[in-house]
């Protein structure tokens, strides 16, 4: 899946994902056929050189065939090299098996497990088009605290930061659905992030930009420019029968992860950053 820049829809970028998807088998199944076309030559070549040194055997070939030195100089090493070629084949399925399994295993517990991935991974983007992060957020009470220290101290110097949390006004006509403490926590942290963004870009280089939308926050997230997604999903609070705390588990694929299911889970994350970056004016929800 490429990455989807400024004008490509998400659409674009999910065929190409798709596309790539389809692929896949095929290059998987001429890698298979040559690893066993691999494995047959050296088994071949093994057996005649074993049969060569066993010399009642050698001497019945010598018979009809002439087996010089240079003969078992040219077998070993024809059995050398495709040993050597089956050995890193080996090794690049054991690092795709460990992969895969890191992969699985990582779940972090909350936002502040998920932010410390994340300044792991950001502090390895060196290509300035995926210098970008889209936090899709709710109130931004755990994630801004921690990316305005990331500002404050260079760490996304030339980065571009993208900020959605739920505007406040529409949480405050959703009361059966959002907490009242949550209506002030929203309009303070916006007021904060819009105070940073003319600061962020003279004295930290940061491009910073805010949004608020105006709809359930069933899905959010972070997302950078090299492809890594970080989702979590709203729970629900089974006695006020309000929206719980979003401090939960996040699902997480990196950029290097083009399964379909990595796939479709960039591509959900996307659309609900559309949806957001659409939201129409919360009084339109009153």
């Amino acid at each position: 899946m490429q990455i989807v820049n400024e004008g490509e829809t998400v659409e674009q970028s999910t065929g190409a994902g798709s596309r790539r998807a389809t692929r896949r088998p095929v290059i998987q199944s001429l890698v298979g056929l040559y690893a066993r076309l691999q494995g047959w030559i050296v088994a071949v070549a093994f057996f005649l050189l074993t049969l060569s040194l066993i010399d009642p055997i050698r001497k019945g070939i010598d018979r009809y065939i002439t087996l010089d030195t240079d003969f078992y100089v040219w077998l070993a090493a024809s059995m050398f090299f495709v040993l050597f070629f089956l050995v890193q084949q080996v090794d690049a399925g054991v690092q795709a098996v460990n992969s895969e399994l890191r992969r699985v295993d990582y779940r972090p517990e909350d936002t502040d497990s998920a932010l410390q991935r994340i300044k792991t991974r950001l502090d390895s983007v060196a290509d300035p088009a995926h210098k970008r992060l889209i936090v899709l957020g709710v109130t931004m009470y755990r994630a801004w605290p921690t990316i305005e220290r990331w500002i404050d101290s260079g760490d996304l110097r030339d980065w571009t930061v993208r900020c959605f949390l739920v505007h406040p006004d529409y949480m405050k006509s959703q009361a059966d659905v959002f907490d009242n403490d949550w209506v002030a926590i929203a309009a303070s942290y916006h007021s904060q992030i819009k105070r940073r963004v003319a600061t962020a870009q003279d004295r930290n280089r940061t491009t910073l930009e805010v949004q608020l939308y105006a709809h359930v926050p069933a899905v959010h997230g972070f997302r950078l420019g090299n492809g890594d997604v970080f989702l979590s999903f709203m729970h629900w609070n089974a006695e006020t029968r309000q929206l719980a705390s979003p401090n939960r588990f996040f699902e997480y694929h990196p950029g290097e992860d083009a399964s379909p299911r990595a796939e479709e889970y960039r591509a959900l994350f996307d659309n609900w950053v559309d949806m957001a970056a659409t939201s129409p004016p919360a009084e339109q929800h009153q």
